[in-house]
């Protein structure tokens, strides 16, 4: 399953640490831009072959597009989506590298599973001109 998601508040505490070294974190705040989810679903099963008598395994898959409410029984998704970011830096001369961890909370309820959220593990670089 896909769902867009749009950023448009991150605020950040930055402490800077001797010889380069920086650690940040702080919240954000996300606006699920579309509503629409892509699927992706694969089946395998058995079924018995009328004419040799032996088992048969076939492999169905399907992708859909559909809204988050029809695919996810008359459930709405979140509009607003909370989250954190947690990271550390190293910078040197002009180049700053960082290691960042996002985590946003859950989009919606989906079949009564709670660990629906979206986490990011991010390895950056930047130059600073």
């Amino acid at each position: 399953m896909r769902q867009i998601l749009q950023s448009f508040i991150i605020l950040l505490i930055k402490y800077h640490i001797k010889n380069g070294v920086q650690i940040f974190g702080g919240v954000s705040l996300n606006y699920c831009e579309s509503d629409r989810v892509i699927s992706n679903i694969e089946e395998t099963y058995e079924v018995l072959d009328t004419i040799s008598g032996n088992i048969v395994s076939v492999n169905t898959s399907s992708n859909n597009k559909e809204d988050y409410a029809d695919f996810f029984n008359n459930t709405d998704a979140k509009k607003l989506i909370a989250g954190f970011q947690i990271g550390i830096a190293y910078k040197i001369d002009k180049f700053n590298f960082s290691l960042r961890l996002d985590n946003n909370d859950s989009f919606g309820r989906i079949y009564n599973t709670k660990n629906n959220y979206n986490q990011a593990v991010q390895l950056c670089t930047e130059i600073i001109f």
